[in-house]
């Protein structure tokens, strides 16, 4: 049980050093998916950013790696830590147009493709996939309502409660963030900006299948 700790402990100094880079971050970062640190790594990051290790210039090359191949990227962290990193960055977009993984539910269009090399300018309307216990309320939204449907599914069979997908039309300088792939297309938006603007489009009722949620959400990291 020691030797296990000192061998985590020297992997984990390891990714920090390797966060350090900007150029070889995201062999850091998937350095600690595979050997299931993916949840230690926000912590490293922030502590790297508020010493000064790395630099703001360089958290738009860092966080994203950080951010994407994190299953659950919210607890780590909390939300104001990372608008705070969101933030100091800058607009950050990421959109990968080759298939990684299986076959895609949908296509993301050239449109979507195209548009955001630069932060929205006009208003952008986003969804989101959400235990109705949350109303809604979150940094992670999506282009696509049925991309926004397949998480809520994922969360009613995960977690056995009821969901809904929800809607919001938000300004353009509410975005931090785009990532996507022929997948999905995910928008980190400011949640402080949310308020008085989400509407609940559909109520689910809590699915069953948890083989079949268990599947997507495989899928789901592998495409990342």
């Amino acid at each position: 049980m020691r030797q296990e700790r000192e061998q985590e402990e020297r992997l984990l100094a390891e990714i920090e050093e390797g966060l350090r880079d900007p150029d070889i971050a995201w062999q850091a970062v998937r350095v600690a998916l595979d050997a299931g640190l993916s949840d230690r790594v926000p912590r490293l990051l922030h502590r790297l950013w508020r010493q000064g290790a790395v630099t703001d210039s360089d958290l738009a090359t860092v966080l994203p790696e950080v951010w994407i191949h994190n299953r659950r990227p919210l607890p780590c962290l909390g939300e104001r830590t990372w608008v705070s990193m969101f933030k100091a960055a800058g607009f950050m977009c990421r959109l990968e147009q080759t298939r990684l993984f299986g076959e895609p539910d949908y296509q993301v269009g050239a449109f979507d493709v195209s548009l955001h090399d630069r932060a929205p300018e006009g208003p952008l309307t986003v969804y989101r996939g959400a235990s109705l216990a949350s109303r809604g309320r979150g940094l992670s939204w999506t282009m696509h309502a049925d991309c926004a449907r397949s998480f809520a599914e994922d969360v009613g069979a995960l977690y056995q409660v009821p969901v809904g997908i929800y809607r919001a039309a938000l300004p353009g300088r509410a975005v931090l963030a785009i990532f996507g792939d022929v997948r999905e297309q995910e928008v980190v938006i400011n949640p402080n900006m949310l308020r008085g603007r989400i509407v609940l489009s559909e109520e689910m009722p809590a699915s069953f299948d948890l083989s079949q949620a268990a599947m997507s959400w495989v899928q789901r990291m592998r495409s990342r």
